[in-house]
């Protein structure tokens, strides 16, 4: 992926070159504007003009350059972002057919979509990616042929100078924005998912709040749920003191840079060897050389991340995801029946099993309904069932169909940032015939026909967003677009009015009479009195 990625952009190489070097254009006008107006006005004072006589010595002559220089400056700026945002959509729409072709051929790649934890890192990962090219590579060497720019400028009227800032420009281009990337951006990876995961708990507790309520564990779901929050609150809070100090640091080190310009200038002035008029420009040349610098720290460090993110997406697309799988699977009885005997499960560092010893059966094809109180396990089974979670104690026989065939619609459908058609149908195998069927039978049809581009419409964070209801709709839709012989479903219609309800539970109820469905479900009205019911 990471080779990839560069011999896309190698590939794009006009544009990014023209982006890149309107860019350095426009930071090199920007710093001789400041300093060369600078020298103007200092020595128009020097010179011991009036007011007026320096206006107008500002003005006629010298007075060209400085507005050469600003219009440059300013045509430099909008070429830059036409060419560079041009040169990045391209990179993006390449790279993400590219990925998505990619993660299609991984056999687990369904399994990797429906953990929370999975999805927001594979989403983050994206995200890093395409900041690469517009928000790395630009303002990162730019920065770099700012601060030689810098240099050799100031080795020409003084060469003590240029050698003497080397350590400071060197500090603000490598060493703070490494820190920066150490320190504040990994962790807010980490804070990500952390957020993803209690927002995900608190949807949990909101669909279910009739039993907590019921039941009276309203309370201690309540109390977890604030735990877990101030956690990541002072996990947040301490990422934005060491931010903070990082700025705090590269501020010290900008004040260092200009402080010896300054205290450099004078001494040659007053040895004899520098023009009065100069310091001032020096002065202001520092000062614009600092602006550009800074640009350089948040470059360099989602630079950092990118380059991270490239590789784990390379090696999640290349490699299988392992997990020792202890269910008992057996595709040769042509009946489809599934099994749980004396099943035992508890998580790391809880005070409990979720159940213990749990034993039932599923021998009836169609949809079989679990209903249960909150935390009795009912999302873990299902776990268990799809091979996300590893058997601990007891014992788990699937029949009449392999571990290919097992397909799970989680309590909260994951989406990526990219179209419709992609999010539905990530190996790009069927039709949009068969996409718009799978949406019609979930009610979507009007909805898809609302979109901009309909199937090709992006969806996702920062996109077209679907709501609650439509989101499990996009999940169910994805399942019968899969050849899945088992099919679980975990909070499907959260969501959804009533009459919407009746009307998708009835149509999968026809589709789906020849396969075995485990519907998790705290309401139980959609149920038909055929279907049969199992209580954990």
């Amino acid at each position: 992926m990471n080779q990839r990625y560069w011999s896309l952009l190698l590939a794009e190489r006009g544009v990014f070159l023209l982006g890149l070097t309107l860019s350095i254009i426009t930071a090199f006008a920007g710093i001789a504007l400041l300093a060369v107006s600078g020298w103007f006005i200092s020595a128009a004072a020097l010179a011991g003009l009036t007011a007026a006589a320096a206006h107008a010595f500002n003005f006629f002559t010298p007075g060209a350059i400085v507005r050469g220089l600003s219009i440059a400056r300013t045509a430099g700026r909008y070429g830059e972002r036409l060419a560079n945002h041009e040169a990045t959509f391209r990179l993006i729409t390449t790279l993400r057919r590219d990925i998505f072709a990619r993660l299609a051929n991984n056999q687990n790649i369904s399994a990797r979509m429906n953990r929370h934890d999975s999805a927001s890192q594979m989403l983050q990962d994206i995200q890093n990616i395409e900041g690469i090219h517009l928000h790395s590579l630009v303002p990162a060497i730019t920065a770099l042929f700012s601060a030689l720019g810098f240099v050799l400028v100031t080795a020409l009227f003084l060469p003590g100078l240029a050698i003497a800032s080397l350590p400071l420009i060197l500090l603000a281009l490598v060493g703070v924005p490494w820190l920066y990337s150490k320190a504040v951006l990994e962790p807010e990876s980490e804070l990500h998912l952390s957020r993803n995961a209690l927002w995900s708990r608190a949807s949990g507790i909101f669909s279910s709040l009739r039993l907590l309520t019921l039941s009276q564990q309203l309370e201690q779901e309540g109390n977890t749920l604030r735990q877990q929050s101030t956690q990541s609150d002072l996990f947040e809070l301490q990422a934005l003191k060491r931010q903070q100090l990082i700025n705090l640091l590269s501020q010290f080190i900008n004040l260092g840079l200009v402080g010896l310009t300054l205290y450099m200038a004078m001494h040659a002035y007053l040895a004899g060897e520098l023009a009065g008029a100069l310091i001032f420009m020096l002065l202001l040349l520092s000062l614009g050389t600092i602006e550009v610098l800074s640009a350089a720290n948040g470059a360099i460090s989602h630079f950092l991340l990118g380059q991270r993110a490239l590789n784990r997406l390379g090696k999640s697309s290349e490699n299988q995801e392992i997990i020792e799988d202890k269910r008992t699977i057996s595709k040769e009885n042509a009946t489809l029946k599934l099994a749980v005997k004396e099943l035992s499960y508890e998580y790391k560092g809880a005070d409990k099993p979720v159940f213990e010893k749990r034993s039932v059966e599923f021998n009836q094809l169609g949809l079989n309904w679990i209903a249960g109180q909150s935390g009795r396990g009912k999302t873990t089974l299902l776990r268990l069932i799809a091979g996300e979670l590893e058997l601990q104690q007891g014992r788990l026989a699937i029949e009449g169909s392999p571990a290919s065939k097992i397909a799970y619609l989680p309590q909260r459908v994951q989406i990526i940032r990219s179209t419709l058609r992609h999010n539905l149908d990530f190996s790009g195998q069927r039709t949009d015939q068969e996409i718009l069927s799978a949406l019609s039978k979930v009610e979507l049809s009007e909805w898809v026909k609302s979109l901009p581009n309909q199937l090709d419409t992006w969806i996702g964070p920062g996109e077209w967003e679907p709501s609650g209801g439509e989101l499990k709709r996009i999940g169910l839709a994805r399942l019968l677009l899969k050849e899945a012989d088992i099919l679980l479903l975990d909070e499907p219609f959260a969501g959804m009015d009533a009459e919407l309800q009746s009307n998708i539970v009835n149509t999968l109820r026809d589709l789906w009479q020849q396969k075995l469905v485990l519907l998790v479900s705290h309401d139980l009205e959609q149920r038909d009195s055929n279907d049969p019911l199992h209580h954990l």
